[in-house]
């Protein structure tokens, strides 16, 4: 009986240092995502520049939910457009290695996939949304903080982006769910005019659907979406939409 009894201790050891271990590797990979996300809240994920909040066409996603500086945008359709123009050239690789910055490592997807032209990006509309956290240090550092909720994009909330104005908040605040999301067919922010729109056509008339061509419907992008499929799948659906919006 004795021996059954140390059995039964060592099996109990052995499970509470497999939960032990199990338990650290959860947090290690969920700071890991925390970090990633922080740095591809702040940083160009062309350009691997830091975001800046200046004035309305600063800083843009696409439809995966991705940032980037309108610029940086700009420069790399320019630059595509120059490589398909002219045959590449291969060069002899020059030995060195180079090692990328986490701003470069959090970039684990091909933006062409979703960059095809300039009319895949949308620009935030930062004037209205707080963007920006100093840090201990005294830096300015990029962020979004929802104007209704007062969330923080840093600490891991799930941020939503009305692309049809550029008006950012928490998920929270519009809704929990996807079909919450597209329930909400205008930006709610009180400084919106389409909001402001809507408001009065709802005010004048009882319940009927809007009709002003001017109020535009919202369109939610869910920004810094960690897993890429997920990504994939949203930009592919809210394309859908868009160009049935267009026919």
């Amino acid at each position: 009986m004795g021996g059954d009894g140390q059995a039964l201790l060592n099996s109990r050891k052995l499970l509470e240092s497999l939960y032990k271990g199990n338990k650290e590797t959860h947090v290690d990979n969920t700071a890991s995502k925390r970090l990633n996300r922080v740095v591809r809240l702040r940083h160009c994920q062309l350009s691997h520049k830091p975001l800046v909040s200046g004035d309305k066409t600063s800083v843009c996603c696409d439809l995966g939910g991705h940032l980037y500086l309108f610029e940086a945008v700009v420069d790399y359709l320019i630059d595509r457009k120059r490589k398909e123009a002219t045959p590449s050239i291969t060069s002899s690789a020059s030995g060195t290695s180079h090692q990328p910055t986490a701003a470069e490592a959090a970039t684990t997807y091909e933006v062409g996939r979703f960059v095809k032209k300039l009319k895949d990006v949308h620009c935030l509309d930062l004037t209205a949304t707080s963007s920006t956290k100093t840090s201990d240090s005294g830096e300015q550092l990029f962020t979004l903080t929802c104007s209704i909720s007062g969330m923080d994009a840093a600490a891991g909330h799930p941020f939503l982006c009305n692309i049809t104005c550029g008006h950012c908040f928490a998920a929270s605040a519009v809704g929990r769910t996807r079909a919450e999301w597209d329930a909400v067919q205008h930006c709610p922010h009180p400084k919106c005019c389409a909001a402001r729109l809507a408001r009065i056509s709802t005010d004048s008339a009882t319940s009927a659907p809007l009709e002003d061509s001017s109020v535009k419907q919202a369109v939610w992008v869910q920004l810094l979406l960690d897993d890429e499929a997920d990504a994939v799948s949203q930009a592919e659906m809210l394309g859908a939409r868009l160009r049935k919006r267009t026919r």
